[in-house]
């Protein structure tokens, strides 16, 4: 088939390119404008556009897809069906109806369960052990449509953000083709999904990564994971953020002041510091404008460290 292709993130990659090796053609791109610069202060290229440019592929980065210019710039590259990996846009009714087969959207989750912005943390925070991607056909609400195809995949204790939505679009990777092929032929029904039991996610900001130390362990170490690699998961000591990146809950109730720095333990190289009604061990750090270390070296290097509080 002639397929419009929508996405922005490295991840989406893996969409696209099983579409193109399954046989695919891949009419034109749209993806949003990069906002990394590079040391001239030029736009770096993304894996997205990285890939248009290498197969001689139209791409489109429109600052809105609402203008009817942009319509038409869109439906002028043609295409029997879009594909959606991650764009990070909603996309308007206007642009839905350009194409024959309509949309298909790739989503990390097992819909209508975690709908919205920020499927995979969410997962990860409510301590869940089982995630999915869905295949479903976009309409004007915010993935609402019905499901075309759906796999389930069993989470890692250790997954992170990154790691379990790098396994999510691989997942939707194997499934894409299989999927847009028995649509379009006719073979597949689309099952429309039963929004009374949908759950809703948000747009995560900087400040959601801030510590509450009155949380439990393990709500944080979750944070600690799931906020891998954006917004990050941080507290502040001496005025300057103090990044988490290694944490592991303690079975041991605590007394403490939570956000009470307690101990160094030696035999794990651990910090321990008080978490709601229990402790937490944390592996490795960042402090403001250095690079990541473990607790060991952060212990050598700011001693006054322990017996601080940290806000929450």
């Amino acid at each position: 088939m002639k397929v419009i292709f929508f996405g922005t993130p490295a991840v989406a990659t893996h969409i696209l390119r099983a579409l193109a090796e399954g046989g695919h053609d891949i009419v034109g791109i749209i993806t949003q404008s990069g906002k990394n610069t590079n040391s001239t202060g030029k736009n770096k290229e993304s894996q997205i556009q990285a890939f248009a440019t290498q197969n001689h592929i139209p791409c489109l980065r429109p600052a809105s897809l609402s203008s009817t210019e942009t319509r038409q710039s869109i439906q002028d590259l043609g295409g029997e069906i879009a594909v959606v990996a991650a764009y990070g846009k909603i996309i308007p009714k206007t642009i839905l109806e350009i194409w024959e087969k309509g949309c298909v959207c790739v989503h990390p989750s097992l819909l209508p369960k975690n709908r919205g912005a920020s499927p995979v943390q969410e997962t990860i925070l409510k301590g869940e052990t089982m995630t999915g991607t869905t295949i479903f056909l976009t309409d004007e609400r915010m993935d609402a449509g019905p499901v075309l195809s759906q796999n389930q995949l069993l989470m890692c204790e250790n997954d992170t953000g990154e790691s379990l939505l790098e396994k999510l679009f691989l997942l939707g990777s194997q499934m894409i083709c299989p999927t847009v092929e028995s649509y379009a032929n006719g073979s597949l029904i689309p099952v429309p999904q039963v929004h009374s039991e949908a759950t809703f996610t948000r747009l995560l900001k900087k400040t959601d990564g801030e510590i509450n130390w009155k949380e439990e362990p393990e709500a944080i170490c979750r944070r600690v994971r799931a906020y891998v690699p954006w917004p990050g998961t941080f507290t502040f000591w001496n005025g300057k953020r103090l990044s988490i990146i290694g944490s592991m809950p303690i079975n041991d109730p605590s007394d403490s002041i939570p956000g009470k720095v307690i101990n160094f333990d030696d035999k794990t190289k651990t910090l321990v510091i008080a978490a709601g009604k229990s402790k937490l061990e944390i592996s490795h750090l960042q402090m403001e404008g250095k690079r990541p270390i473990t607790a060991a070296e952060f212990f050598r290097g700011y001693p006054s460290f322990l017996n601080a509080t940290l806000p929450s």
